[in-house]
């Protein structure tokens, strides 16, 4: 057992009331790992309350304890001080979305991530950027409380690790990821509803939008960048929300010689939101970090104030600085 996770277990088995939460537009992973750790910890006989900044999307709705989750910090008890903030996936305090004033309301954070570029914000932080997800993290962690694996906790951390792995088609997937899955699914849940729930539910807007987001696409011209847009039109049209738009980025980056995708979002008229993802030694985490942003080698993001097009042009030249070029 490694430093850190001895350390936890130690809290763990020493405090009973948990606050978890993750970061903004929380997908599987975040759901996932949050929501799989509070039904452990719950099993043990403690208090574990999952409040997320915003709603458990759509397609998630689905795994035990998502309808539990308390959607923002107003909605939290009142007054109540929990013993210890777990936060699972999130790169800082701040990329919760909530405890903006710094008022956390406990005297003790548990920082568990994978992400490298993740800041040690917590007490004990737990940060190992070798992890496909932060699900993989939760499953040692519970394997060390001990708490016997469950279907309806595995069913939280297997969604957690599919969808970062991108059922086990991206980079960051290794023999532990593997090893890992298949104990989860040796709890007998049902694997084939999960993917179906996942990638085969879309509602009629969710396509209607993703034509639009196909038509905007755009490459850079020696095929090596392709990007596409969503903005507020787009939803206005169509229906559709941004948690719809989770997995949209790999479409362009499922193009024949495409290193590096990114995809823009509107978040009202003055900031959006972007996505990058790539293919092999491209580092799009410098690129996020470069803007405020970060996350994996191949697979990060980052918000900014402005107008989509000036956005789009500044991080389209920072990807071609990362790709060794001049320009797009």
């Amino acid at each position: 057992m490694n430093p850190p996770v001895r350390e936890i277990v130690r809290v763990i088995r020493k405090k009973h009331d948990f606050l978890i939460t993750t970061h903004l537009n929380p997908e599987g992973d975040a759901v996932g790992s949050a929501v799989g750790l509070a039904l452990a910890l719950k099993k043990t006989g403690k208090k574990a309350v999952v409040c997320m900044a915003d709603p458990v999307p759509e397609v998630l709705k689905f795994l035990p304890g998502a309808d539990e989750v308390i959607v923002g910090q107003d909605n939290l008890p009142s007054g109540h001080t929990w013993e210890a903030l777990i936060v699972v996936d999130a790169t800082s305090l701040e990329r919760t979305g909530l405890f903006e004033d710094g008022n956390v309301p406990a005297p003790f954070i548990i920082n568990i991530d994978h992400h490298i570029s993740c800041a040690e914000f917590g007490n004990i932080n737990w940060i190992d950027p070798h992890a496909s997800a932060a699900g993989e993290l939760v499953y040692e962690l519970i394997k060390a409380i001990p708490v016997e694996m469950d279907k309806q906790i595995a069913v939280n951390l297997y969604t957690s690790i599919i969808t970062d792995t991108g059922f086990f088609r991206y980079s960051n997937t290794t023999p532990r990821t593997h090893r890992i899955a298949a104990r989860l699914l040796e709890t007998g849940f049902n694997a084939t509803r999960v993917a179906e729930q996942i990638y085969e539910s879309r509602s009629f807007g969710t396509l209607k939008l993703l034509g639009e987001f196909l038509s905007a696409m755009e490459k850079s011209g020696d095929g090596r960048i392709a990007w596409s847009q969503i903005t507020e039109e787009m939803f206005r049209r169509t229906g559709a929300t941004p948690p719809d738009t989770e997995g949209f980025v790999n479409y362009p980056r499922s193009i024949r010689g495409v290193d590096v995708a990114m995809v823009v979002r509107e978040k009202g008229a003055t900031s959006c939101s972007v996505s990058l993802r790539s293919k092999g030694a491209v580092n799009v985490a410098t690129v996020a970090e470069r803007f405020g942003g970060g996350g994996h080698r191949n697979a990060a993001g980052c918000t900014m104030e402005g107008g989509i097009d000036e956005i789009k042009s500044k991080v389209l030249g920072g990807i071609a600085e990362e790709l060794g070029r001049g320009d797009t």
